[in-house]
């Protein structure tokens, strides 16, 4: 039997900044999260190895590693979500997070409400990674989180693709919700704004563009060309369409 601790969702904070650090710990510790800490890539690479985490906070610039290098790493090996918390307010820095497969990006200063109500939103669309339900009741959740077109299969639990090979392809939190709602909705144009607000509880202009970001991702991953799509097409002006049949 899990103990009160081990059903927390589990949060890291990876932030080089005493005070910054406390800050967000506290205030997600407040709001019934289980927190770790690392104040540079190393130290965040011991606790990713010591079991799952739910979530990562984390800052760009670290003493010993690129925020962007160490998203990709987590990208690699988790699927955690991702909320880079950060001094850097470039657009091009905040694309390139997004790019990278960030799921969301809040600058300094910031208000600590708003950083626990953009983790409550993330962790809303993100399966446990440590309390999966066992047994009869897995299988059939299982079930009916599988989505099939054109020889793909969507596992909207895991965030997950399989290819018909047999190929295994990892979505983000995100790339999972906009394939979920393009499958929901086939042969029907999603406007931007509508796509911003099944993605987003809480809408951030800074952000506009990373609809588009996210298609190009989701693209990559299905080998659909923007140039000749198979999947997803865009209607100039208007916003996307999903064009397959699911099961």
């Amino acid at each position: 039997m899990k103990t009160e601790t081990e059903l927390l969702r589990h949060v890291l904070v990876v932030e080089d900044d005493d005070l910054v650090r406390q800050v967000v710990a506290k205030t997600l510790a407040a709001g019934g999260y289980r927190i770790s800490e690392a104040i540079d890539g190393a130290s965040m690479r011991r606790t990713l190895d010591d079991g799952p985490v739910d979530l990562v906070v984390l800052d760009i610039n670290l003493p010993d590693a690129s925020g962007f290098d160490l998203a990709q790493e987590i990208r690699s090996r988790s699927p955690a979500g991702l909320i880079f918390l950060t001094a850097r307010k470039e657009e091009v820095d905040k694309l390139t997070g997004l790019e990278i497969g960030a799921d969301d990006y809040l600058t300094k200063p910031f208000n600590p409400k708003e950083l626990l109500t953009r983790v409550r939103n993330l962790l809303r669309r993100i399966p446990s990674t440590g309390n999966a339900p066992k047994g009869k009741s897995r299988k059939g959740t299982a079930a009916k989180s599988t989505i099939c077109f054109s020889g793909w299969t969507f596992d909207k639990r895991k965030h997950q693709l399989t290819a018909s090979g047999g190929e295994l392809v990892g979505l983000t939190p995100n790339e999972s919700r906009l394939l979920e709602a393009f499958a929901g909705h086939p042969g029907r144009v999603m406007s931007r704004d509508k796509l911003m607000d099944t993605l987003y509880d809480a809408r951030d202009g800074s952000i506009d563009r990373s609809v588009d970001l996210l298609v190009v991702r989701l693209r990559r991953k299905l080998g659909d060309s923007p140039r000749t799509p198979k999947f997803i097409f865009t209607v100039p002006g208007e916003g996307y369409f999903f064009t397959e049949a699911v099961d």
